[in-house]
């Protein structure tokens, strides 16, 4: 089977195209129970489902979180920009197998002792479980 489209959602990476907001996504889905540009379930079962406008709805939201990941991440590098910058000039970045002594486990209200290394903060083996 061949189903004939035409307006395949390739807009969405124009550079005119003005990519909703989660916040407007997020109200619309609040209000309608539905994406937005997305055709609701009574619709559909009132008037059965058009397969090649179904699937252009889709690819349109498939590009759209594509255009969401994007930002996030670009945020989020910007984040870790800011974060390594600041650890730098406070002086708290920690060497890999420096020892934190004395780090405080809110959960069972003792200290429990972590190195850092390349993936981060973590526990010692074997590290010791204290009161202090």
């Amino acid at each position: 089977m061949k189903v004939t489209q035409t307006g395949w959602p390739d807009y969405v990476f124009d550079s005119a195209y003005v990519l909703p907001s989660l916040q407007h996504t997020a109200d619309f889905i609040k209000q309608h129970k539905h994406l937005p540009g997305v055709t609701p379930a009574a619709e559909v079962e009132k008037q059965g489902l058009d397969i090649g406008a179904t699937q252009a709805q889709l690819l349109e939201k498939i590009e759209q979180l594509t255009l969401y990941l994007i930002e996030q991440e670009k945020k989020l590098a910007t984040q870790q920009s800011r974060i390594d910058e600041l650890e730098k000039r406070s002086g708290k970045t920690k060497a890999p197998g420096t020892v934190v002594p004395g780090f405080f486990n809110i959960v069972c209200g003792c200290y429990i002792h972590f190195t850092f290394c390349s993936r981060g903060m973590v526990r010692l083996p074997g590290a010791r479980v204290t009161s202090e």
